[in-house]
């Protein structure tokens, strides 16, 4: 699934001693974006957006973890200093989607969650509707 020749950074993946995982939700971050550079870190109302969108995504019951995908050490520290976990990935990464598949090949989850990183408006029920129909229907490839 990755395009990129150079190595992700897997070493910052997080371990959950409680594996396996039910549901987790990630948030692809990438802050070199070609409309709208460090976006991720735009504030709303004096917060950054990809905080708004973490704790959003935080709210939603049926995941067990949520996650920030990133390339870029500014945007992870943001998320660390709030709480989140952040992933450091590989700059390279063509898209939202590898990223997100660097941050949880690793891990022993059943369902990934691709939660967009500009919707600080989310609703966290909207999450947990995808998480519920994955988890009840397993055979079922993607959402």
């Amino acid at each position: 699934m990755t395009r990129s020749t150079t190595p992700m950074l897997v070493s910052n993946v997080p371990r959950f001693p409680d594996s396996p995982l039910a549901a987790v939700a990630v948030i692809p971050a990438r802050f070199a974006a070609q409309r709208f550079p460090g976006k991720p870190l735009h504030p709303i109302a004096g917060i950054p957006m990809v905080v708004r969108v973490l704790e959003r995504a935080r709210s939603a019951r049926k995941v067990d973890a949520v996650l920030v995908a990133t390339d870029d050490e500014r945007i992870a520290r943001v998320v660390e200093e709030a709480g989140g976990i952040a992933v450091l990935t590989d700059p390279d990464l063509p898209s939202g989607t590898d990223r997100i598949w660097a941050a949880v090949k690793e891990m022993d989850v059943a369902v990934v969650i691709n939660v967009q990183g500009d919707e600080p408006m989310l609703e966290p029920e909207n999450i947990d509707r995808v998480a519920a129909f994955l988890l009840a229907n397993p055979a079922f490839p993607l959402a």
